[in-house]
């Protein structure tokens, strides 16, 4: 074959050995594989700390929806059946003002409870992905030992 009619190679143009071609199979180095590994990891971060924001926000949503309620309740109610059953009952209205007071502290008690209901542990996924990591990297460091 005549080399002037052969393409070059890239090992024929370079000074050093050839350079190898990632394979499909896998990572070819361990820093590559750990790089792999670390970017999987953050991608799992990024969804989960979404995730974890958005049921943040419905909390806090839910809270100052409670707060609000109670509000607004304690405001209108206190006032509207303090007036009505002094009127037809003829009860003192502190009597009367204390009674709606404690039925709707115990309805801002039950909102409060319910915000406070313990929410699903933040990021699982990355957590049970750590717990798979260590264990690789034990493996590894084991391996690596045994061959000394």
């Amino acid at each position: 074959m005549n080399s002037e009619t052969a393409p070059p190679t890239s090992s024929a143009t370079s000074a050093g050995p050839p350079e190898r071609e990632p394979s499909s199979s896998g990572p070819t180095s361990w820093a590559e594989a750990l790089g792999g590994l670390v970017q999987s990891r953050i991608g799992i971060i990024r969804i989960e700390a979404g995730e974890a924001a958005r049921t943040t926000v419905r909390r806090a949503v839910f809270a100052a929806v409670a707060a609000l309620a109670a509000l607004f309740a304690w405001a209108l109610l206190i006032a509207g059946l303090v007036g009505l059953v002094v009127l037809l009952a003829g009860w003192p209205w502190p009597y009367v003002m204390l009674g709606a007071a404690g039925i709707h502290l115990v309805a801002a008690i039950i909102a409060i409870i319910a915000m406070r209901r313990p929410a699903s542990p933040a990021f699982p996924l990355t957590l049970e992905e750590f717990k798979k990591d260590r264990a690789w990297l034990e493996t590894l460091q084991k391996n690596k030992k045994s061959s000394d």
